[in-house]
């Protein structure tokens, strides 16, 4: 079977640029025919053999035409297709008078309709009308990104809105373009300080005749009823004003580097239905739920003049309305009715929150009343369930925390003034997102704008955020900029797309190379970075307080840590590429580096200078030295002390798990999986987190928010522990690039029974599940796709746990040699025995245990039988041996 024909990386696009490429997921063969056909589907133009090795991939040597709808197979698959975008040659106009909001607009007659194709762009954003009727489905069109570096413009379908007589009309709002974005309470006026619009409308008549439709001087302008609208506080909208006048328009000066939509744009996706709150202080307060990012769409039966005031907002606090933590972004909505029924949208804003505020409705009646989920239209790739209600809802938090920051750019946050594509973020989450959605589009486009911002304003580096704003952003430092090199990389890996690596191969290759430069001409090759600004392990709990800013895990170090991981990614995709040459000398300088570090910061024992979470997670993760056991004793001892609390930040946080894993340290990764306790994810989900948290301890044991300067309740980053569930927990990783080879080598533990998981990689699906019955046996289902290769590593099993398999459905099933149903003993720590209530039942044969771990942070880190080994202890051995024969009936 054929299926998931794409092409350019989509289904059936409207509009895409050149360089064609193609692809699908076969079930069987090696070998396949390509049928290119015309717009009759029946006319043949084009055949070419494609290889299975090909087919997550392949361009065709056609001619083909802008303008011209083509559709395609393999073998005898359905059909696809695709349009090659014309040019969008028209002029830019603009409204004559000062409009605030203008439409644009056109009247024009359309007979003997074949074909109709609108090309059209418009800065900051636009929704166009034909008839009345909306254009499309795409929100915040044209998109976010570096405006003077290019400009994106959209194709659309638009026969079906054509009549005799028509009006095509363009609402035109202010966007990331001329609105307010950024810190400082910028202004506005980032890229331009007017509304500007292109279209071009091309008919086809029934005699293959052509007529275009293109912005001129021809065209009028009107008011719209819009009279403010920004992405942070939201718009204004007064249907009372009068917008019959019309007034001309003039030619735009603006120039744009114009290119066809590369990727796909931001759509309507969930539809969700809130409850009405009446809070003590006597708000009308709709809780959709969910955090979400969108907008609530309502229906408005208002008399004429009223007017209604929405707010959004994150959480309550004592039962109230609450938006302080958004900082100066108002996010509202205010809406004069002009007595008619109407549903109303937002047009150019969105939304973070749960919660909305309505005030100035004689009645708050719920069900008029939709929250509109708004995100970049990406194909979702995995469906993961476990027998842990919690771990279902982390992941479920994650992944709405994806879709609630991939808006055209991977955003930090999508409620407060901020929303922007902070490069640490995205890099540390890029394996999971890749992994829920096929994100190479996204990130395609975001690499994009890295590039652009690093040729125009950072001299090879790279900034903290992209788009930067016009420069406006600092450079990124170690982890944020490294994006530059490992997203790259990451993309390659997932999707085996070496077009693609060669493409971004300049961005990684002029920011290795500043930073050669700076080692070289500022460090006098010491190869230990500590000039360049780092945010560090940002928010990590290791810091001066509660509320720094960044944790305890030294600068220089993390950043020469990262300057040797980006010279290795460069060395590898250098070798990728054939660039032999660049291959050899990024890895003897990689090597050099960490040479460095060690002299620094490791002793000749193996012992690690610095003592914290995140510094000993990075030097075994990127293999500083080669005997780790010093480092693995040593990491362990620092978990202990921290009471098996997650301490770590931005840098630390996403390569924690897997890290532990790797290294034998498979239990306290899950002790601080499941963890309860601030800081820790079970925290959040425990607390009512619906999304990922920016800080540790963003709401307090008793619902207070911790505090109002930086404290996002939907920020993604800690979400990148979804990482180590699907390649660890599950044990589903990636060897080599796009899955063609796998590793299937789950992490088990008493705190899961179930799991399962199915992954849609561009080779196909792969199928992971896996149960511990009762009886300690443990069962395991693996389907592997087409074409690829999996090395199961079975878990637990005492002889023949190394297979190697070949596509094709398996299941294993034997007796585990580790007792998870069982797993309480005298020996086990009390940090577990206390978050069993069976087994705190089990310890009431000998009370004083409890009392004593209960009553000593010190003590819940040891177990019964080690207090036994304190001397100045009431407890015997006899005693815990008692204990102990309790403890293993305990069934987890």
């Amino acid at each position: 079977m054929i299926k998931s024909l794409k092409t350019n990386d989509r289904h059936n696009p409207l509009g895409i640029e050149e360089n064609v490429r193609f692809s699908f997921v076969a079930d069987s063969g090696d070998s396949f025919k390509f049928f290119l056909l015309g717009e009759d589907r029946q006319t043949l133009l084009f055949t070419r053999n494609v290889s299975l090795e090909e087919a997550f991939g392949f361009p065709i040597d056609y001619k083909l035409k802008a303008g011209v709808r083509y559709f395609w197979k393999v073998d005898d698959s359905e059909l696809s297709s695709f349009l090659l975008a014309e040019k969008l040659d028209a002029p830019f106009i603009s409204p004559k008078e000062n409009l605030t909001h203008p439409v644009l607009f056109k009247d024009f007659l359309a007979k003997d309709v074949k074909e109709a194709t609108l090309y059209i762009t418009g800065l900051g954003f636009y929704r166009a009308f034909i008839n009345g009727n909306r254009v499309g489905k795409d929100y915040l069109t044209p998109g976010l990104n570096d405006y003077h570096s290019y400009l994106r413009y959209q194709t659309y379908d638009v026969k079906e809105l054509l009549r005799l007589h028509n009006r095509l009309e363009v609402v035109l709002g202010e966007g990331m373009y001329k609105g307010r974005m950024g810190f400082d309470n910028h202004p506005g006026n980032i890229y331009g300080d007017d509304y500007v619009l292109a279209a071009k409308l091309v008919i086809t008549h029934n005699d293959d005749s052509k007529e275009e439709i293109k912005t001129d001087e021809s065209w009028k302008a009107h008011p719209s009823s819009f009279t403010f609208s920004t992405i942070y506080d939201g718009e204004i909208r007064d249907e009372t004003i009068d917008t019959s006048v019309v007034s001309p328009v003039k030619l735009s000066d603006k120039k744009f580097n114009l290119v066809p939509q590369f990727g796909p744009t931001i759509t309507e996706h969930e539809l969700l239905k809130p409850t009405l709150i009446k809070t003590p202080k006597g708000e009308n307060v709709l809780d959709f739920g969910q955090n979400m990012v969108g907008f609530a769409r309502f229906i408005c039966r208002e008399e004429k003049g009223k007017l209604i005031h929405l707010q959004y907002g994150e959480i309550l606090q004592g039962g109230n309305f609450y938006r302080d933590n958004l900082r100066s972004a108002k996010a509202e909505l205010f809406y004069k009715s002009d007595g008619k029924e109407r549903s109303v949208d937002a047009f150019f804003t969105f939304y973070g929150f749960r919660y909305v505020k309505v005030e100035g409705m004689k009645e708050v009646d719920p069900d008029d009343f939709t929250g509109v989920v708004l995100h970049t239209d990406l194909d979702p790739t995995l469906k993961f369930s476990s027998s842990s209600r919690q771990l279902n809802q982390l992941l479920h938090n994650a992944y709405w925390g994806q879709k609630g920051n991939f808006l055209d750019v991977p955003t930090d946050c999508p409620q407060r003034d901020e929303r922007l594509g902070w490069t640490g973020d995205a890099q540390v989450f890029a394996k999971t997102a890749c992994m829920n959605m096929n994100c190479k589009l996204f990130y395609k486009k975001f690499l994009l704008d890295l590039r652009a911002d690093q040729t125009r304003f950072y001299k090879g580096f790279l900034p903290a955020y992209s788009p930067s704003l016009e420069g406006s952003a600092r450079a990124g430092g170690a982890a944020w900029a490294d994006a530059g090199t490992i997203i790259p990389l990451r993309l390659y890996e997932e999707y085996g797309d070496l077009a693609l690596l060669g493409e971004n191969y300049p961005l990684m290759k002029d920011y290795v190379d500043a930073l050669i430069k700076n080692d070289e001409e500022a460090l006098h090759n010491s190869h230990l970075v500590n000039n360049i600004f780092t945010f560090g392990d940002w928010l990590a709990m290791d810091g001066m307080s509660s509320q720094s800013l960044k944790g305890g895990t030294d600068d220089t170090f993390i950043s020469s840590i990262y300057y040797m991981h980006s010279l290795s990614l460069l060395s590898k995709a250098g070798k990728a590429l054939g660039k032999e040459v660049d291959a050899k000398k990024y890895a003897a300088l990689s090597e050099e580096v960490r040479k460095a570090i060690v002299k620094e910061y490791v002793s000749p024992n193996g012992r690690l200078a610095l003592d914290t979470q995140t510094s000993y997670i990075l030097a075994l993760h990127f293999n500083l030295i080669e005997n780790k056991a010093k480092l693995i004793e040593c990491l362990k001892a620092r978990l202990a002390k921290d009471s098996f609390k997650m301490k770590s930040g931005f840098v630390g946080t996403p390569l924690a798990l897997a890290t532990l894993m790797d290294n034998g340290l498979e239990e306290d990764a899950y002790r601080m999986l499941f963890s309860k306790e601030c800081p820790g994810w079970m925290f959040a989900v425990d607390h009512g987190a619906t999304t990922i948290w920016e800080r540790w301890n963003s709401v307090y044991e008793d619902g207070t928010i911790s505090g109002t300067s930086m404290n996002s309740l939907n920020h993604y980053a800690y979400g990148s522990v979804a990482e180590a569930i699907y390649t660890r927990i599950a044990g589903l990783r990636n060897l080599g690039h796009a899955y063609k080879e796998v590793l299937i080598a789950p992490v088990l533990n008493y705190r899961l029974k179930e799991i399962s998981l199915d992954y849609e990689s561009v080779r196909g699906s792969y199928h992971v599940s896996y149960h511990i019955r009762k009886d300690n046996t443990f069962s395991m289902k693996v389907v592997i796709p087409h074409g690829c290769l999996a090395h199961i590593s079975l878990p637990n099993k005492e002889k023949d746990s190394e297979l190697d398999v070949k596509e094709g459905t398996y299941t294993y099933e034997y007796p585990l040699t580790k007792d998870f149903i069982h797993p309480f003993s005298m020996y086990s720590n009390f940090i577990d025995i206390l978050s069993c209530p069976q087994a705190i039942s089990a310890m009431g044969k000998q009370p004083i245990f409890l009392c004593l771990a209960r009553g000593n942070e010190d003590f819940k880190i040891l177990s019964p039988f080690l207090l036994t080994q304190m001397g100045y202890l009431p407890v015997s051995l006899a005693q815990a041996e008692e204990v102990d024969a309790e403890l293993r009936k305990v069934e987890a």
